[in-house]
């Protein structure tokens, strides 16, 4: 099966700085993968320009076999849709409920009507277990809470793909491990993903696959059944035992 999507012999600079110098990584229906590295190695420039708001200076991003270069707006919004991005902090709207804020996307980009909206936004309340947050905002929710309202408006227009960006990080062991289920509850229900993280143990955890970005490319990948050996290169590397 062809792969869902593909990130060939990615380049890409800031003035002189070079960030990505043929960073190459593919993504299978169904598959989580983790995409590892250490602070400023570019996973959340790869992540952004999955969804156009970063442009390659050379190489290919595909989506389902079609290529991502040149794309207009328009049909930037159309793979938006499609490809769905989880900030790290939410990224909700203050001033509206939880349950505007699901409804938001809803009601901007489909003609649901407001009991089909009702019925969406409960049944991802529910299978995220916040079925009792819909009437409550934002600064009324906890960490690891926003996080997962955040990863919930993610998921409204049923994107094909689910890009997580560092979806644990700032939270303590308990909200770690809610994410993580959550995350995992979700690929039990077929959704595909990429998990950019620092931390190891999610990624372990999660993922199907890891791949290390690392001198500005991807490194070493593995696989879930790999690294259990603590002598792998990426437990190694990440665990600063190198």
């Amino acid at each position: 099966m062809a792969p869902i999507l593909e990130v060939e012999a990615f380049y890409k600079s800031f003035g002189n700085k070079s960030i990505h110098e043929g960073t190459t990584f593919s993504l299978s229906k169904g598959e989580c993968l983790g995409l590892l590295g250490g602070s400023g190695t570019g996973k959340s420039v790869v992540l952004r320009a999955l969804i156009g708001l970063e442009t390659p200076d050379s190489g290919s991003i595909k989506f389902k076999g079609d290529s991502l270069d040149d794309l207009s707006e328009e049909e930037w919004f159309e793979v938006r849709k499609q490809i769905a991005y989880v900030f790290q902090n939410g990224a909700l709207f203050d001033s509206l409920s939880v349950y505007e804020n699901l409804a938001f996307p809803l009601r901007r980009h489909t003609e649901f009507s407001e009991e089909e909206i009702q019925k969406r936004i409960r049944k991802i309340l529910g299978e995220l277990d916040l079925p009792h947050a819909e009437n409550l905002f934002p600064a009324e929710l906890s960490g690891g809470m926003q996080k997962r309202v955040g990863l919930a408006r993610s998921l409204m227009l049923e994107p094909e793909v689910v890009l997580f960006d560092e979806p644990t990080a700032g939270l303590d062991p308990k909200n770690t491990i809610v994410i993580q289920d959550t995350i995992l509850k979700l690929k039990k229900l077929g959704y595909t993903s990429v998990f950019v993280t620092h931390d190891m143990a999610s990624a372990t955890r999660i993922c199907d696959r890891i791949v290390l970005l690392q001198n500005k490319k991807i490194e070493i990948e593995a696989s879930h059944d790999e690294l259990k050996d603590k002598n792998h290169p990426i437990i190694k590397f990440m665990t600063g035992d190198n």
